[in-house]
């Protein structure tokens, strides 16, 4: 089996395939939320993403929370201002 040759146990094999089953259900349901979310309020940051999420159970790191969004296309980037100026000084 591929823990022999590995060199690891097959608890730990098996601990790993249920760990990365997990993280792939949380993210299903932290994407469901976050869509539901940007429908209601389509501007949300992420910031305030994240304690919805938190809120509601789902515990996602701050930072693992941005580069997912970054990932998916769905982080939002803030418009950058500029300053209207007069051209007396041209």
């Amino acid at each position: 089996m591929f823990c022999a040759l590995f060199g690891i146990s097959k608890q730990a094999y098996y601990k790993k395939i249920k760990a990365d089953q997990k993280s792939i259900q949380l993210r299903q349901e932290a994407k469901r939320s976050v869509l539901e979310l940007r429908r209601q309020m389509p501007k949300l940051g992420t910031w305030k993403l994240h304690y919805l999420l938190k809120n509601k159970g789902i515990s996602v790191g701050r930072d693992q929370l941005f580069c997912w969004l970054r990932s998916e296309g769905l982080l939002i980037y803030k418009k950058r201002r500029y300053t209207v100026t007069t051209n007396s000084k041209h």
